[in-house]
Protein backbone atom coordinates (compact mmCIF):
# COMPACT_ATOMS: atom_id res chain seq x y z
CA UNK A 1 0.00 0.00 0.00
CA UNK A 2 2.82 2.37 1.11
CA UNK A 3 4.63 1.68 -2.44
CA UNK A 4 1.66 2.11 -4.42
CA UNK A 5 0.81 5.44 -2.51
CA UNK A 6 4.42 6.46 -3.21
CA UNK A 7 4.76 6.13 -6.69
CA UNK A 8 0.91 7.39 -7.21
CA UNK A 9 1.52 10.57 -4.89
CA UNK A 10 4.84 11.52 -6.78
CA UNK A 11 2.86 12.49 -9.78
CA UNK A 12 -0.13 13.26 -8.43
CA UNK A 13 -0.73 14.09 -4.73
CA UNK A 14 0.51 16.99 -2.07
CA UNK A 15 3.80 16.74 -1.08
CA UNK A 16 2.84 17.05 2.52
CA UNK A 17 0.94 13.42 1.98
CA UNK A 18 3.82 12.29 -0.02
CA UNK A 19 6.57 12.75 2.13
CA UNK A 20 4.38 11.30 5.15
CA UNK A 21 4.53 8.36 2.60
CA UNK A 22 7.89 8.05 2.31
CA UNK A 23 8.75 8.33 5.93
CA UNK A 24 6.47 5.60 6.71
CA UNK A 25 7.34 3.48 3.86
CA UNK A 26 11.07 3.72 5.18
CA UNK A 27 10.01 3.12 8.65
CA UNK A 28 8.06 0.18 7.43
CA UNK A 29 11.23 -1.42 5.88
CA UNK A 30 13.73 -0.94 8.37
CA UNK A 31 11.56 -2.51 10.97
CA UNK A 32 11.22 -5.70 8.65
CA UNK A 33 15.35 -5.39 8.91
CA UNK A 34 15.49 -3.78 5.24
CA UNK A 35 17.73 -0.78 6.12
CA UNK A 36 19.42 -0.91 3.03
CA UNK A 37 15.96 -0.17 1.58
CA UNK A 38 15.03 1.86 3.92
CA UNK A 39 17.99 4.24 2.99
CA UNK A 40 17.35 4.01 -0.47
CA UNK A 41 13.73 5.53 0.27
CA UNK A 42 14.72 8.39 2.07
CA UNK A 43 18.00 9.01 -0.20
CA UNK A 44 15.53 9.99 -3.52
CA UNK A 45 14.03 13.12 -1.80
CA UNK A 46 15.89 15.64 -0.45
CA UNK A 47 15.04 16.88 3.11
CA UNK A 48 17.07 19.40 3.71
CA UNK A 49 13.88 22.19 2.67
CA UNK A 50 11.60 20.14 5.09
CA UNK A 51 10.60 21.30 7.77
CA UNK A 52 12.13 20.41 11.00
CA UNK A 53 8.84 17.28 11.72
CA UNK A 54 10.15 15.64 8.81
CA UNK A 55 13.81 16.37 9.20
CA UNK A 56 13.54 14.97 12.71
CA UNK A 57 11.66 11.62 11.57
CA UNK A 58 13.90 11.22 8.69
CA UNK A 59 16.47 11.61 10.99
CA UNK A 60 15.25 8.63 13.64
CA UNK A 61 14.48 6.34 10.79
CA UNK A 62 18.20 6.46 9.93
CA UNK A 63 18.86 6.23 13.67
CA UNK A 64 20.58 9.44 13.61
CA UNK A 65 20.24 9.43 17.53
CA UNK A 66 22.19 13.39 17.53
CA UNK A 67 20.26 14.66 15.18
CA UNK A 68 17.15 13.40 16.48
CA UNK A 69 18.40 15.29 20.19
CA UNK A 70 19.16 18.64 18.51
CA UNK A 71 15.44 18.96 16.94
CA UNK A 72 13.43 17.52 19.37
CA UNK A 73 13.20 20.44 21.14
CA UNK A 74 12.78 23.01 18.59
CA UNK A 75 10.43 20.64 16.95
CA UNK A 76 8.12 20.62 19.73
CA UNK A 77 8.35 23.87 20.73
CA UNK A 78 7.17 25.04 17.30
CA UNK A 79 4.02 22.99 17.45
CA UNK A 80 5.66 20.52 14.87
CA UNK A 81 5.40 17.50 17.07
CA UNK A 82 3.96 16.57 20.40
CA UNK A 83 6.20 15.64 22.88
CA UNK A 84 4.18 11.71 23.21
CA UNK A 85 4.73 11.45 19.68
CA UNK A 86 8.46 10.37 20.71
CA UNK A 87 6.35 7.26 22.65
CA UNK A 88 3.93 6.56 20.54
CA UNK A 89 4.90 6.74 16.99
CA UNK A 90 6.71 3.90 15.36
CA UNK A 91 9.39 5.89 13.58
CA UNK A 92 10.90 6.92 16.90
CA UNK A 93 10.54 3.24 18.24
CA UNK A 94 14.28 2.39 18.36
CA UNK A 95 15.27 6.09 18.72
CA UNK A 96 13.27 6.31 22.12
CA UNK A 97 15.10 3.05 23.40
CA UNK A 98 18.51 4.72 22.96
CA UNK A 99 20.37 6.02 26.57
CA UNK A 100 21.77 9.15 25.46
CA UNK A 101 18.38 10.12 23.48
CA UNK A 102 16.42 9.14 26.96
CA UNK A 103 18.92 11.06 28.87
CA UNK A 104 17.98 14.32 27.22
CA UNK A 105 14.35 13.58 26.63
CA UNK A 106 14.16 13.35 30.31
CA UNK A 107 16.13 16.20 31.07
CA UNK A 108 14.19 18.70 28.60
CA UNK A 109 10.20 17.14 29.06
CA UNK A 110 10.17 15.46 32.14
CA UNK A 111 9.28 17.73 35.31
CA UNK A 112 7.22 17.79 37.89
CA UNK A 113 4.85 19.61 36.55
CA UNK A 114 4.98 16.91 33.16
CA UNK A 115 5.70 14.08 34.83
CA UNK A 116 6.58 10.70 32.78
CA UNK A 117 2.72 9.77 32.28
CA UNK A 118 1.80 12.70 30.77
CA UNK A 119 4.95 11.99 27.64
CA UNK A 120 3.61 8.01 27.11
CA UNK A 121 0.96 7.66 24.48
CA UNK A 122 -1.82 7.92 27.10
CA UNK A 123 -1.61 11.18 27.82
CA UNK A 124 -5.35 12.00 26.18
CA UNK A 125 -7.40 11.59 23.14
CA UNK A 126 -5.62 13.56 21.01
CA UNK A 127 -2.79 11.37 21.18
CA UNK A 128 -4.68 8.72 19.77
CA UNK A 129 -5.33 9.87 16.61
CA UNK A 130 -3.36 8.17 13.69
CA UNK A 131 -0.22 9.85 12.24
CA UNK A 132 -2.30 11.09 8.97
CA UNK A 133 -3.74 13.44 11.13
CA UNK A 134 -1.40 15.07 13.13
CA UNK A 135 0.23 18.01 12.86
CA UNK A 136 3.59 16.83 10.83
CA UNK A 137 1.84 13.15 10.67
CA UNK A 138 5.30 11.17 9.98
Amino acid sequence: MLRFGLHDMKKHGPDKVRKQIVVNYANAEKLAGRMDSAEEILSRDDWSASTNDYVICVAAVRDDIDSVIKLMKSAVEAELLEISAFRSWPVFKNVSSNPKFIEVFEKEFVTPKHPLSTVTPRAGPRDRRSAWSRPGGC
